[in-house]
């Protein structure tokens, strides 16, 4: 009975920050669709203001996938900076195609703009990234966050959704997909429950 303790306690931490792993699968419609859900132990109130800081994204949304460690080496895109314009209400993220020339370029800018919704009684529902699309590569492509209470704590839903043009969808397996793009989405969770734990 005390080893059975022992263990539980040493699984406490596991059970507190539990992460589902990602799934990612290829609609009908062409559509890569990732889910995937984070828990956490702060409340919805202390996520919820995380997430509508869009100033301070650029202290964790992105960290890690710049291709400087091992993580990210190797990934089809570098993701270097990312600024809020809140005039415009847009999001300004840098990154580098990571390939040879003349795909491979760097300072790639990329648009993308937030909307929230709120439930009955003003706490956030969710928020949704919806990338400005000025290329022919990807025809449609949103990420949703979908907060809500875990008993003190609090889960985050994600969804990304992914239509790429049916020249580059020609290029992309589920496999090199969830490679990428899926590991893209998961770990800007990741980040967002490790930036909130070192607080």
């Amino acid at each position: 009975m005390k080893q059975i303790f022992t263990v539980l306690f040493l699984l406490l931490p596991f059970f507190l920050c539990a992460e589902m792993e990602p799934l990612t699968i290829y609609t009908e419609d062409r559509f890569f669709v990732t889910t995937g859900v984070v828990d956490f132990e702060q409340t919805v109130d202390e996520v919820s203001i995380a997430l509508l800081k869009y100033n301070d994204f650029s202290q964790w949304a992105f960290r890690g996938m710049d291709g400087v460690d091992k993580e990210s080496e190797g990934l089809i895109a570098y993701f270097t900076d990312i600024d809020y314009s809140p005039e415009e209400n847009l999001f300004y993220i840098t990154f580098d195609i990571n390939a040879i020339w003349p795909i491979g370029r760097k300072g790639h800018i990329m648009q993308f703009q937030p909307h929230q919704s709120y439930n009955n009684d003003g706490s956030l529902k969710s928020i949704t990234l919806v990338p400005l699309l000025g290329t022919r590569m990807v025809e449609e492509a949103n990420m949703v966050f979908y907060i809500e209470k875990n008993g003190p704590g609090a889960s985050l839903s994600y969804e990304s959704r992914i239509k790429l043009s049916k020249f580059l969808d020609f290029f992309f397996s589920l496999r090199s997909y969830k490679k990428n793009f899926e590991w893209y989405v998961f770990k800007m969770s990741d980040n967002l429950y490790t930036y909130l734990s070192e607080k």
